[in-house]
This record gives structure tokens, C-alpha cells and sequence, in this order.
């Protein structure tokens, strides 16, 4: 008798639970895979703490309600934070079942043929309306066409409202009837969202410095706080780690928190924050945001430096470029032109350049590129032709950054630019003279300083330099002229005016060059004592011959 009554007072209390705020629609499935007529479904949810049984209900879409009928009569309450299935009423007779239903989900139907008027449209987003046995309005929730067929609607906070924010398409396929839905975010859950990153700049120029508003949103339902974000420039430069002490409630934002950033890079630059937990199962938000910020490339800040359009048999055509500004540059979305309207295709990574660094542009891997540069492999590079033609280095707006003409290109040799101040102009070019034929990613073979004509230069007359002078195994000769290109010859002679040793014979030179003497004529050790350096050099652009005697003392051996 005792357990009878306490079974009976049970019942009582549990049915006489009120059904307001406790009884919500979870998740609907109004466009299934296969039959349906009998695979829509409506989930309810229980967010009290106490069973309820939702018998006697009504269900609808606005236009026809039906009065809910369990299907197994000792199996109608739906436990305390659990769920319920009210199901199309052909689905009990298809062969085409629902996997995953827990056994213990209490099941509905209706009276009628179908879940509301004539089924669940999949073609005008309904309202979906849950109605107490009495009459009063429990759950309405309308459903989105955005939502993918064989998709359901979900609920993503339990405790939410009805609101189309509080709702999301299934992340998996026939939904989740009967079980938790798959949207609902983990217990702990910090987020990032498009207002996580913040730049306090409109139109930021190159070498600003700007200031970047960081937070995070928390996403699940327990609070949150000692959570840390990392901001960082694509594809590796570390701005900062941010830690968050503060307490943040779900559904909130933590306070702002501001990174600094220095001498900013130019280009299409993109930012990446990330949360630094392993509490977060993100199932609902992402732990990393990424952002874009356009800091416009002046033009002459980068400059085309060296040609190569006519390679060896079998090497690819490339081009130079190199950083003329204080700040570095971001290549994303850089291409290249020719005369005849062929673009590359923009370079598809975050590839920074820094200040007075260089970067090789080609298809394939150059010969005798220097390891210190850094190569950027472009899809679709144009054809450059030898008898003439343009390029242009286009910024990822599409607007020319730096360009140049040539007129012929040399065989196996590249064009190389004499210096950044000459730019843009064909006059500014000359051959390469570097036994190699070419110096990508190293300084160019006619690099030449240059100095305004208003402005007293460093040098007025070519000068040569040994060191050490005397020497005993080999010395360095170095030299240095006042204009870019030029004819040299080195000779040695001894005492008696007999040449002992050719350094250069007539050959190509730039403003500079560096070389060694080992002190040795055909192989053989000289003997000590004085040797005359005779140093000629033609001015290649006006002519004038120049000449430098140097005495170059072979030291005794002790």
C-alpha cells in the first residue's frame, strides 16, 4: 500500500508539473532524405528538472493543429533534460527508420495523416507551434529554407528563446532525434567572431603604427575566464598573447584589449587570432578568426631589379624585385604583366619582403639563385620576348607598382638595374657582368650608388685597394669607381716591365670589384720583392680612360 501510494502521489506531481517555460521545441526536420511523408519529424525537449509528459498536446504550422497521442502508453513522460519524438504517423509503417533513437525516447503521433495542415513545407519557412493541452503557447519556432535537405533545424541553447538566432542547420545528416542536438556548444566554449579583431585605422598607410582591439565571445554555458588569444601576421609574424582575467558569462563578450603594432607591413596583409585552450570541443564557434587589412604599396617601393628573358636552353625566364621601403611588403595577390596584356596569376601565399631584401619571381627554381633570397614559384608567368618588351609588377589591386621597357634582351645574360633611383627607365639597365650571367637574389654586378649631381660624391676618381700590402700568401684587390659601368684590365708586371699575372683582361665591370692574387705566375711563386699593378678603365658611357699604377710588395718567406 505505501509503495502504491507514493507511485500514485509520483504521477500526480509529475503531471501536474507546469508545462510553461519547461516544454520547448528542440529540433524539426520539415525536409528529410526519402519517404517524406514519413520521415518529418518534431523534437521536444523537457529543460526542467522534473518528468513531463507533453499527452494531450497540440501540435501545428499555423494553418492545422493536432492533438498528440503516445505510441506506447508506459513510455509518455519525457524525463527531466531529456527529449521527445512526435513523429509522422506513416513512419511507423516504413521500412525506412531512423538509426540512433535511444530506446528509451518516449515517441508521439497524431491523430491526423500528417504533422500539421498537409505536412511540413519545404517550400515557405513555417512556424512551427507547440500548444499546451489548455491552450497556452509553449514553443513557436520557425524554420529556415536555408537549411539543407536531409538537414533538421536545431535548437543550439536549450535555455535560449524561440529566436532564429538560437537556431542552426544540423551538422549532421537525418539530424539528431532523441539525442542531444549536434549545434549545441560545449559546457566551456570561448569563441572568436567577426568583432574579435578590431582595427583602429580607416586607411592605414605603410609604417604606421596602429592599434588592434582583440576580445572573445563566450561561447558555451558555463563561465569563462584566464583565456588567452595570439594574434598573428600571416603566414608567422607573433604579435602578441593576450590573456583575459576576467570573468565572462555565456553569451557575452570579454572586455577589449589592445595589441600595438609598429612600423606596420604593406600589402593585402592577413591577420589570424587563435585561441590558446584545450577546453574548447568548438562545435558551434571557431577558436581561430582570420581578418584582412589592405595597407596600400606606394609606388617605387618595390622596383623590378633584374631581367632574365632570355635563359639557357632549358631554364625558366624569372625577374627580381627588391624592397626599396622601411617596412616590409606582403606579395599576396602580386602579379606580373608584359607588353602584350599576359598577367601571372597573383601569388597565392602570404610571402613578406623585407626592407633592402629581394625576392626572384619564375616558374621554376633559377640557376645560381642565392640561398639568402627568397623565390616565389608564379603560376603562368608571361612570356617575355627577346627582341623587346615590357614588364610590370602589379600590387593584388592591380595597380603598377613598377614597370620597364628593354629593347633587346641578351642571350644567356640578364638585365640588371644599375641602381633604385634610376627605375622605370630603359637608360638605367645594362648587361650583367658577372661570370655567372646573373646574380639573383645577390647584389647586382653594376649596382652603383647613386648620388644627385647637386650633392659632392664619395668618390671623384676610381681607386683601387690592397690588403695587406705586402703579403705573404695572397693579398685582396679591390676597387671602386665613381660611375656604374666600365671596361678594366689588371695587369702585373715586375721590375723590368715584364708581365707576370692578368686579373682582368679587358672585361665588363661594374662600380665595384673584389678579387685575389695568390702571388703566383703560371702556378709558380714569385720571388719577393715589388711587382707594378697597372689598373686601366674606361668610362663606358662617356669614354674616358682612366690609369692606376699600384706597387704590390711580395713578402721574403722566413
Amino acid at each position: 500500500m505505501v509503495f502504491s501510494f507514493i507511485f500514485i502521489l509520483y504521477v500526480l506531481l509529475s503531471v501536474s508539473v507546469s508545462a510553461e517555460n519547461s516544454l520547448v521545441i528542440s529540433e524539426v526536420m520539415f525536409n528529410p532524405n526519402g519517404d517524406e511523408n514519413a520521415r518529418e519529424f518534431i523534437e521536444i525537449h523537457n529543460r526542467s528538472n522534473q518528468p513531463v509528459s507533453i499527452e494531450g498536446c497540440f501540435i501545428g504550422d499555423g494553418d492545422g493543429f493536432d492533438s498528440l497521442v503516445t505510441v506506447d502508453a508506459n513510455n509518455r513522460y519525457i524525463p527531466a533534460g531529456a527529449y521527445a519524438l512526435v513523429l509522422d504517423p506513416d513512419y511507423f509503417t516504413s521500412n525506412e527508420m531512423y538509426e540512433g533513437i535511444p530506446d528509451n525516447t518516449p515517441l508521439f503521433t497524431v491523430e491526423d495523416k500528417a504533422l500539421g495542415s498537409r505536412g511540413l513545407s519545404n517550400s515557405t519557412a513555417e512556424a512551427v507551434y507547440l500548444i499546451s493541452s489548455v491552450g497556452d503557447t509553449l514553443s513557436v519556432v520557425r524554420y529556415s529554407l536555408e537549411c539543407p535537405a536531409g538537414h533538421s533545424w536545431e535548437r543550439v541553447l536549450m535555455h535560449g528563446e524561440d529566436t532564429p538566432d538560437n537556431f542552426k542547420p544540423s551538422k549532421v545528416e537525418n539530424g539528431t532525434p532523441g539525442q542531444p542536438n549536434s549545434v549545441v556548444p560545449p559546457s566551456h566554449n570561448p569563441a572568436l567572431d567577426k568583432h574579435s579583431l578590431v582595427f583602429y585605422t580607416e586607411q592605414p598607410e605603410m609604417s604606421d603604427t596602429i592599434d588592434i582591439a582583440v576580445s572573445y565571445i563566450n561561447a558555451g554555458v558555463e563561465t569563462l575566464s584566464n583565456i588567452a588569444v595570439t594574434v598573428t601576421i600571416l603566414p608567422d609574424l607573433l604579435l602578441d598573447t593576450i590573456t583575459f582575467h576576467e570573468y565572462v558569462e555565456p553569451s557575452m563578450l570579454s572586455e577589449e584589449q589592445t595589441i600595438r603594432v609598429d612600423n606596420l607591413p604593406a600589402g593585402n596583409l592577413g591577420f589570424r587570432a587563435t585561441i590558446e585552450t584545450n577546453m574548447n570541443n568548438n562545435t558551434t564557434y571557431d577558436d581561430t578568426l582570420y581578418a584582412a587589412l589592405h595597407v596600400p604599396v606606394y609606388k617605387g617601393a618595390l622596383v623590378l631589379n633584374e631581367i632574365m628573358a632570355d635563359p639557357e636552353d632549358g631554364q625558366s625566364e624569372w625577374i627580381e624585385i627588391m624592397n626599396m621601403a622601411n617596412a616590409a611588403i606582403d606579395l599576396h595577390g602580386f602579379s606580373i604583366g608584359d607588353y602584350g596584356g599576359s598577367t601571372s596569376l597573383p601569388v597565392a601565399d602570404h610571402l613578406f619582403i623585407d626592407p633592402a631584401e629581394m625576392a626572384v619571381l619564375s616558374t621554376a627554381v633559377p640557376e645560381n639563385i642565392s640561398g639568402k633570397s627568397s623565390l616565389i614559384l608564379i603560376e603562368r608567368f608571361p612570356v617575355l620576348n627577346n627582341d623587346g618588351d615590357s614588364i610590370t609588377l602589379l600590387d593584388c589591386t592591380g595597380a603598377v607598382i613598377d614597370s620597364v621597357r628593354y629593347d633587346k634582351a641578351p642571350e644567356d645574360c640578364s638585365l640588371e638595374l644599375i641602381s633604385p633611383q634610376m627605375r622605370g627607365n630603359i637608360s638605367g639597365w645594362d648587361v650583367c657582368v658577372d661570370p655567372d650571367g646573373a646574380t639573383p637574389g645577390s647584389k647586382n654586378s653594376i649596382f652603383f650608388s647613386y648620388v644627385p649631381e647637386d650633392e659632392k660624391p664619395e668618390i671623384s676618381s676610381p681607386q683601387i685597394h690592397l690588403e695587406p700590402n705586402p703579403f705573404l700568401h695572397d693579398v685582396n684587390v679591390t676597387y671602386e669607381l665613381p660611375f656604374p659601368l666600365a671596361r678594366v684590365r689588371m695587369i702585373i708586371y715586375d721590375r723590368r716591365g715584364r708581365k707576370v699575372a692578368t686579373l682582368r683582361d679587358v672585361e665588363e665591370s661594374g662600380s665595384s670589384w673584389s678579387g685575389i692574387w695568390d702571388g703566383r705566375n703560371d702556378g709558380r711563386r714569385l720571388p719577393a720583392g715589388p711587382y707594378i699593378l697597372d689598373f686601366e678603365i674606361q668610362d663606358k658611357r662617356t669614354g674616358k680612360m682612366y690609369r692606376l699604377r699600384e706597387t704590390v710588395v711580395v713578402a721574403s718567406q722566413l
